[in-house]
């Protein structure tokens, strides 16, 4: 298989059209369909967006490599953030209420005035910031799928 049949097949896998492809990388259409007949090669440069487009190594998107890393499990950086923000929120959302819990079988009451809350509760600050953050990332996720099927 040559780079430009590679190259073909991952944007195929994607189901993007050539324009939306050469947008995201930065290059022309015209290029990019040289770059898949084989008639012209990409640059060093242009070979790096391309393995951090599809999440491939430089080894497979060259045919050094049989199987793509794509395919062996790993995960990208936005899926590593979301999970850890998920695990972020998890904790702050499960340890707030316990915290406030103790706070009232010490003190006996709870508090009113919002500043005195959030002084006595920073880990609600967290939690504030972990949904979003969450927000934020699950927002990216949608718009990059609906902006890649169009």
């Amino acid at each position: 298989m040559t780079l430009g049949d590679r190259i073909a097949n991952l944007r195929k896998e994607k189901g993007m059209a050539l324009e939306p492809l050469a947008e995201a990388l930065e290059v022309s259409v015209d290029d990019l369909w040289e770059w898949e007949q084989d008639t012209q090669v990409p640059g060093y440069g242009d070979r790096l967006k391309l393995c951090g487009y599809f999440h491939v190594t430089m080894a497979y998107l060259e045919g050094r490599e049989a199987e793509c890393d794509e395919k062996k499990g790993r995960f990208s950086k936005r899926e590593i953030i979301l999970i850890l923000d998920g695990a972020l929120f998890l904790l702050c959302f499960l340890l707030a209420p316990l915290f406030q819990w103790v706070d009232n079988a010490v003190y006996g009451q709870f508090l009113t005035d919002s500043r005195d809350y959030l002084r006595q509760f920073p880990l609600n600050i967290l939690l504030a910031f972990a949904c979003i953050i969450l927000v934020v990332q699950v927002g990216k996720m949608i718009y990059e799928k609906t902006k890649g099927s169009r």
